[in-house]
């Protein structure tokens, strides 16, 4: 089964919800992940606010679909800190996503 497109990371610092601006690295758009592999994920900084220097933690969900209408439907990163780096990976279920690879 493939996975395609890594659509949305969300930002928690503190109590409140913020959406910074990041350019995702890798894997490249329109990459494809097979279940049951790792995927890892990079992203810089596009320097439009609010910076990842002024955040604190972020959460990562996998994610199918478009801009309009994401479906999420893993968590790659929970909780996790800024101050690690600009990577987080984790491991794809085979079970996730359509059966239909071109749907995946």
């Amino acid at each position: 089964m493939l996975l395609r497109r890594l659509l949305l990371l969300g930002f928690a610092p503190l109590a409140r919800v913020v959406f910074a601006d990041v350019e995702f690295t890798s894997p490249a758009g329109g990459a494809s992940v097979a279940g049951g592999k790792a995927i890892q994920v990079e992203w810089k900084d596009t320097k439009d606010p609010p910076l990842i220097s002024d955040l604190q933690s972020y959460t990562l969900f996998l994610c199918t679909g478009g801009n309009d209408d994401p479906i999420q439907l893993a968590t790659v990163a929970d909780a996790s800190l800024f101050s690690t780096g600009n990577k987080a990976s984790a491991t794809i279920q085979k079970t996730l996503g359509a059966s239909d690879p071109d749907n995946a």
